[in-house]
């Protein structure tokens, strides 16, 4: 019984002293600067359609090796 407790109470000990990993965030925010979201706010963005549906037919290849059908629209 006292061996026993006496473990116990190394065990909850080595616990206590195990270090714990700690992350520090900084408490300014954002740690960024701002103009630069703001720099891209007014670009138009450009999809280019044909990479999109080679991608997508790749895409639908692969799944039909897996016996999953799939349609692109």
């Amino acid at each position: 019984m006292i061996k026993d407790k006496l473990q116990r109470k190394i065990e909850e000990k080595v616990k206590e002293k195990k270090i714990k990993p700690m992350i520090n965030f900084s408490g300014e925010k954002p740690t960024f600067n701002y103009a630069i979201l703001e720099s891209n706010a007014d670009q138009a963005v450009t999809i280019d359609e044909t990479f999109l549906m080679e991608k997508a037919k790749a895409l639908q290849n692969k799944l039909m090796e897996f016996n999953v059908p799939i349609m692109i629209e």
